[in-house]
């Protein structure tokens, strides 16, 4: 809709469809702000109570890359983090104010709402290019103990894996649930 691909003749609709789409997209990402704000929650306390290198969020040593930055880029990245997740709920919040296309494009509408989408945007932006490069440097000062993360599979990968049902068997070692289903296991970061 947003480069005139579609087909909804009325513009009505048009905003109908439009801001019902926005509407889904702000879930979805304040559903990920929301779930990550504990988390954030609990390593800013921990950085507050015991900020040194090498211990997680309880005072416990920890071999977790994240805990070996220096203290002020942890507390950047938490702070980043907080500040994502907060922006995001009070853009939730307009949403839900400003809930209709009319009020969420009109005065004071299109402020509120799109103010705290750009702060939580540039927030959660920032950290990720953040924290890749400062974990890079913390990598790149002893591989041996902290190694690269595993590169995401390419689409040829993808293909050939289907092509050749080589697909983790029930007997091959990988955790399951009763459903068979693969159990993942939590990144382990605080």
């Amino acid at each position: 809709m947003l480069v005139g691909w579609t087909t909804i003749r009325s513009v009505p609709l048009q905003h109908k469809v439009y801001n019902l789409s926005i509407q889904l997209l702000n879930v979805e990402f304040t559903y990920m702000c929301a779930v990550l704000l504990p988390e954030r929650c609990i390593l800013f306390r921990g950085l507050v109570l015991y900020g040194s290198v090498g211990v997680d969020a309880f005072g416990a040593p920890t071999e977790a890359i994240f805990h070996h930055l220096p203290y002020g880029q942890k507390m950047v990245l938490v702070s980043l983090g907080l500040v994502n997740s907060l922006a995001q709920l009070v853009n939730q919040y307009t949403r839900v104010v400003y809930f209709s296309w009319s009020s969420a494009n009109t005065w004071p509408g299109v402020l509120w709402t799109n103010v705290f989408f750009f702060l939580s945007f540039a927030a959660g932006t920032a950290m990720g290019i953040a924290q890749g490069a400062w974990e890079k440097r913390v990598r790149a000062k002893d591989p041996a103990r902290f190694r690269s993360a595993p590169a995401p599979a390419t689409a040829a990968q993808v293909r050939d894996l289907v092509l050749l049902g080589v697909w983790p068997a029930a007997g091959d070692g990988v955790e399951r649930d009763s459903s068979g289903c693969v159990v993942r296991q939590s990144q382990d970061i605080v």
